[in-house]
């Protein structure tokens, strides 16, 4: 699932938005099995930002850990042109836990806020992040 292509304007704003909340959807998705290769993970995301969601779940099953929950976005446009919208956003990771496989998520500290600055492209397929630095909790 892609978001559909806008050439320019506000409605490419907001397409390029609704991407970036969907990656985060996506991402959430694949958490849950800490799966870097989820077939969600690439339906928003593109190149870098594609390569940084599956580090973060290679990383998390890796310490044998799985999430719950889902962050929240609400991300600010930068800048917008050319078929690219520059986002930046205090992402709220507070609903979104980290805990050891087989344990209560229950238990597990909630996330925190962190600071995210993404690049959405329009591709062939639609709007896609393909940039996406994710800073940690705590930095905004």
């Amino acid at each position: 699932m892609t978001s559909t292509p806008t050439p320019s304007g506000g409605g490419a704003e907001r397409a390029a938005i609704a991407a970036y909340q969907e990656m985060w959807k996506d991402a959430s998705v694949a958490s849950r099995t800490a799966d870097e290769h989820h077939p969600q993970l690439d339906d928003h995301a593109s190149d870098g930002a594609l390569g940084l969601l599956r580090v973060m779940q290679r990383e998390t099953r890796k310490a044998g850990q799985v999430s719950a929950g889902e962050p929240k976005a609400a991300p600010d446009i930068v800048s917008a042109g050319n078929g690219q919208v520059e986002l930046r956003d205090c992402v709220d990771g507070t609903g979104w836990v980290t805990y050891e496989k087989g344990a209560d998520p229950k238990s597990a500290e909630p996330g925190g806020h962190h600071l995210t600055e993404a690049t959405v492209t329009l591709t062939k397929s639609g709007w896609k992040v393909s940039k996406l630095f994710w800073r940690g909790a705590g930095s905004c």
